[in-house]
């Protein structure tokens, strides 16, 4: 028992690790400056300033290095749409996200009946 929960502990670190590293891969991936995209009509030093405060200017290992390191300290970084944290705009979010889920489940609970349950439901 203690073996299976322990194999699936590192099997679950481990797919967490790949999703994290093809995410990372992806986003380095998309053609374009990020600068020029966040700022289009930005001078070529404040455009700068951005590539640094993002860290885009290390090559890529040290980029992962440093987004696994903020990762792990709970920095998800800032939001450029909200002008907030990532966990800021996360934790507005939550409430609602949970009342959405809740209702969800409960909803499905009751519309659709239980296969497994073969004395409430009869299937004829």
């Amino acid at each position: 028992m203690l073996g299976t929960v322990l194999k699936r502990l590192a099997q679950g670190i481990f797919v967490t690790f790949c999703v994290i590293f093809i995410s990372f891969v992806i986003l380095r991936m998309i053609p374009g400056d990020p600068a020029k995209v966040m700022a289009p009509t930005a001078t070529v030093e404040q455009q700068q300033a951005i590539r640094d405060s993002m860290g885009l200017e290390k090559s890529i290992p040290e980029q992962f290095k440093m987004y696994m390191v903020n990762l792990f300290h709970g920095d998800l970084g800032e939001s450029y749409f909200k002008s907030d944290t990532v966990l800021n705009v996360m934790e507005q979010a939550t409430p609602l996200s949970l009342i959405l889920l809740i209702s969800s489940v409960v909803i499905s609970d009751h519309i659709i009946p239980d296969p497994g349950n073969h004395r409430r439901t009869k299937w004829k």
